[in-house]
Parts: C-alpha cells; structure tokens; sequence
C-alpha cells in the first residue's frame, strides 16, 4: 500500500489529490472564463446570420458544459470522496461525455461547411440553408440527449475514478463495452488502445484528463487571438 492509499484509507486527504484537483478545476475555470465573453459576441443577431458562427455559438455551449463537469471533477479529487461508491459522480460524468459527443458531431458539421465554403462556395447555400443548419444543430442536441439518457439509464455509467483522476465507463454495466467501442473509433486509440500496449500509471489518466480541458479552451483562445 503505497501513502496516497493509506492517506485514503484512513480518511485523510492526500497532498497529491490536492495538487491534482485544483490543477484540474484552475484549468477548467480558466477555459469557461476565456468562453464567456466569446459566447456573448456569438449571440449577436449580426454574427448569427453566419453559419460558421451559429455552429461555434454551439459548439461552444457544448464546450461550456464539459467544462464544468471538469471543475467538478477537481473537486471530487479534493473531497473525500470514496471510490468505488458512485452516488454523484455519474451524473457528472454522463453530462461530461454527452456534451462531448455533441461537441464532436457539431465540429464535424463545422468542418464540412467551411471545406464546401472554401472548395464549392455555390453549393453552401443548398446545404446550409437557416432551415438545414436549425436542424444540423438540433440533431447534434439529440445526439447528446440520447447519450445522456443511455448514461442516466441502468444500461452503462460513466463515472470518475480519483484514483486515476479521470471519467471512464464502469465496465461492471452491460452496455458499457459498446459504448467504450464506439467511444474509441471516434478518438481513434489514445484512450482506448493505449492501454493495451503501454502501463498506463494515474499519471497518463490526468494527463488525458488535462488534454481534453486544453480541447475546450483551444476554441476561445483562438476566437480571441484572431479577432481582438
């Protein structure tokens, strides 16, 4: 039993846990500080009249809300919170990955509507008409709505372990192969393949923990780098 377990067993806090949880928080409330006022310009009825931006508004509250649950995150390393007892943190985890899914189902549709903008700029008005980018936009909430529901269901939890400072899917539920499954096509191996070839320490799992808040604050760092 190394110090971090004993501290844990015997109710105390490990220094570690510290160091690690307000890391995670401070990152998470840097992004969502640096989102803000990025949200607010995208709200201009101006700017909303653009495609690209309407999906950015989005995208952004997508972003918005895997930031908190990070914050949260932070803090449930800090509390003394026991794993494996999952009262809480499920909630937050399946809100977390949901909004991810949603985020990536919006950038995909970002990204093709800026390459047919650049390559074939006569048929961007066909395809992203106001009343196909309401309904792009709708189906990537939907998209994140059926996640959420299949994560608040009994069918698989996706849940933070502060032993590893990270969420990952509780492999004890049924449907939680598939879901990790589909979950590793679409990140293409850092979380899911890895592990088969490499040790993964707690480390590596804050270190991707880190990676996807840096994700999120990659947007309005950019936003207001290029646009002063």
């Amino acid at each position: 039993m190394n110090s971090t377990d004993s501290a844990l067993g015997d109710g105390r806090i490990p220094l570690e846990h510290w160091l690690i949880g307000v890391s995670l928080s401070s990152a998470a409330l840097i992004v969502i500080c640096l989102y803000i006022p990025c949200i607010m310009v995208f709200l201009d009825k101006d700017l909303r009249s653009f495609a690209a931006y309407t999906f950015m508004l989005h995208i952004g509250v997508f972003d918005l809300i895997q930031a908190v649950m990070h914050f949260v995150s932070g803090i449930l390393t800090i509390v003394p919170y026991g794993y494996p007892t999952h009262s809480f943190d499920w909630i937050v985890g399946g809100m977390a990955e949901a909004a991810w899914q949603g985020y990536i189902s919006l950038n995909v549709v970002l990204a093709i509507n800026r390459f047919l903008q650049m390559a074939m700029p006569t048929r961007t008005d066909r395809l992203f008409s106001s009343r196909l980018i309401k309904l792009y936009i709708l189906l990537a909430y939907l998209y994140m709505l059926a996640w959420l529901i299949f994560f608040y269901s009994n069918t698989c939890k996706f849940v933070y372990n502060k032993s590893i400072y990270t969420y990952h899917f509780d492999f004890s539920m049924p449907g939680c192969g598939l879901a990790s499954d589909i979950n590793g096509l679409l990140i293409l191996g850092t979380w899911s393949i890895a592990p088969k070839y490499i040790t993964m320490t707690p480390y590596h799992y804050f270190a991707i923990s880190v990676q996807m808040i840096i994700i999120s604050g990659s947007n309005p760092l950019i936003y207001l780098l290029f646009n002063p």
